[in-house]
């Protein structure tokens, strides 16, 4: 499977030039790869944030929010961006703080939302 062999380089290269407290933007269709390549860089140390496995086990905690999200899915509409933030704002602080860099799956669908992640990021 030498479709692999990108993915390490880059992997080389973000491990060695990455600092750790610094975070990886993923985009990309369904089947483009962000998780294969998410996969790789945890084997390297590096956290991983999949904004669909966040809102999923937001969901079945049960919680107020849970429940709220679960209706939303289950219509087939979107996170509204600044709870799916507010998501995935608490597990990037939390891998920040360990000084270990964060790869972030699927999260955003603007270039405002990236922007106020950058933002986030600047500030910790």
């Amino acid at each position: 499977m030498s479709f692999k062999r990108p993915f390490f380089l880059l992997i080389f290269l973000l491990s060695h030039f990455l600092p750790a407290n610094e975070a990886i933007l993923l985009m990309g269709p369904p089947g483009s790869g962000k998780g294969t390549f998410s996969s790789f860089a945890k084997a390297k140390g590096y956290g991983h944030i999949s904004a669909g496995d966040v809102i999923r086990e937001e969901i079945l905690s049960g919680s107020t929010l849970g429940q709220k999200l679960k209706k939303i899915v289950e219509k087939g509409e979107y996170i509204d961006p600044d709870t799916l933030f507010l998501l995935v704002e608490g597990r990037v602080r939390g891998y920040c703080d360990q000084n270990i860099p964060v790869i972030i799956d699927g999260y955003g669908k603007s270039r405002e939302d990236w922007v106020r992640l950058n933002a986030f990021l600047d500030g910790l």
